[in-house]
């Protein structure tokens, strides 16, 4: 398809070699593996789980397991290019390729909600005075969670962080 014939061409040209290629999805995609069809509509596994490929001329393949986020690209791709300082002063993300590489958990968002979607449970909020009373808490495949409260508290800390970070990059520089 067409990425092959994107690599065949750096091939060609002799620049496979001196090129980063990263290929990642935008979205997943839900086929009614519960209720809907589409995208947009949920932060569930079938609909923020993408596929990434990131090929980095002389590094070994390696797969990362785990979470990830397309938050993460920025902070992977920035010290290929040569950026020395730290990834937070650009990105919410970090370097994929780092050694130890490990994020508990990735921030989602639509037009009305914003999520933490950890390993064993996700939370959204809603970002507009129409949903301010509903908070979702529930497990990966969206079964209500019965001490939502307790997971709330739990994650305290990183609601903090991401609240915070929603405006970081948004003041215009000095």
């Amino acid at each position: 398809g067409q990425i092959g014939r994107v690599v065949d061409h750096l091939k060609a040209k002799g620049l496979l070699d001196k090129t980063i290629v990263i290929v990642l999805g935008d979205h997943g995609e839900e086929f009614m593996e519960r209720g809907r069809w589409g995208h947009s509509a949920e932060f569930n596994r079938f609909q923020t789980g993408t596929p990434g490929v990131i090929r980095v001329p002389g590094q070994a393949p390696r797969v990362v397991t785990g979470i990830s986020s397309h938050l993460d690209i920025p902070a992977t791709l920035m010290p290929l290019l040569g950026v020395k300082n730290p990834p937070a002063d650009y990105s919410h993300g970090y370097d994929l390729l780092a050694p130890g590489y490990h994020r508990d958990y990735a921030v989602a968002a639509d037009w009305n909600r914003i999520a933490y979607l950890g390993n064993d449970f996700k939370v959204s909020f809603p970002v507009n005075a129409l949903g301010a009373i509903r908070n979702e808490v529930t497990d990966g495949d969206d079964r209500p969670l019965a001490d939502s409260g307790g997971v709330i508290r739990a994650i305290r800390t990183a609601m903090l962080e991401i609240m915070a970070n929603l405006t970081r990059f948004t003041k215009a520089p000095a």
